[in-house]
């Protein structure tokens, strides 16, 4: 089933282990170049004193709507992966690491996306334990755009609030994602704008293809279109009030 819902909305989702409660979704970390979804920041309960851990979707069973998701790893296996701070941005040494641990494919070297990275998974889960166990050797494929040293990880709940621009204008500020589970996987697929200025008190979907930068160190969303053009058509009146399920 395709799922489409906000981040609001998401966030408090009940995770479930294969073996019991995990916790709740606290945020997602995505791809700022492909808006990719890549990891759900999942709290965990006071088993493991609430800290906060990384779950990939290709884990995750099929979404249903029903405020909880299952994912395929255990309560064991969680409480004994590596810590991340989630805090701070995920290096990629890190990335590896936590990786590493639980046999997902390194989806950066593929130089393709979600759908590549579930099917990778499924076919090399037990290749890559072994190779954890030492009977098999990693063979990389090259990297077909150089090495990224930036792994382009941010947080949805960190851009909430950023103040969104257009050349010197103010158009308003970003108050939420609506965010997609589909056959291609787990994106983001717009932001949710609450205007400022002549706009004031209306809100907008704005596409990440209309977003020309985003600067983590003013907080500033910055668009390739006028604000005036961002709000010609009024919000979905129900965008922050049910989840929307097609398929």
């Amino acid at each position: 089933m395709d799922v489409t819902l906000t981040m609001h909305e998401f966030r408090g989702y009940r995770i479930d282990a294969r073996d019991g409660h995990l916790g709740h979704v606290v945020d997602v970390f995505f791809d700022d170049e492909t808006w990719v979804i890549r990891y759900i920041v999942v709290e965990t309960g006071a088993w493991l004193h609430r800290r906060r851990v990384l779950v990939s979707p290709i884990v995750v069973r099929p979404v249903d709507g029903a405020r909880t998701i299952t994912v395929d790893l255990t309560c064991d296996e969680l409480a004994h992966a590596p810590a991340v701070d989630t805090d701070m941005p995920i290096s990629r040494q890190m990335e590896l690491k936590y990786r590493d641990y639980f046999a997902w494919p390194r989806y950066w070297l593929s130089g393709f996306y979600e759908p590549y990275e579930i099917q990778a998974y499924q076919r090399s889960f037990e290749a890559e334990k072994a190779i954890q166990a030492g009977t098999a050797r990693r063979r990389e494929p090259p990297m077909r755009h150089g090495p990224r040293r930036d792994p382009h990880l941010r947080s949805a709940e960190a851009i909430t609030g950023y103040r969104v621009t257009s050349g010197a204008s103010v158009c308003g500020h970003a108050t939420d994602f609506v965010l997609t589970v589909d056959g291609n996987g787990w994106r983001l697929r717009d932001f949710v704008i609450e205007a400022g200025g002549l706009f004031r008190h209306r809100q907008a979907l704005l596409a990440p293809a209309w977003i020309e930068d985003v600067s983590w160190a003013t907080a500033t969303v910055r668009l390739s279109l006028p604000c005036d053009a961002v709000f010609v058509e009024p919000a979905e009146p129900q965008l922050a009030a049910t989840d929307r399920h097609t398929g």
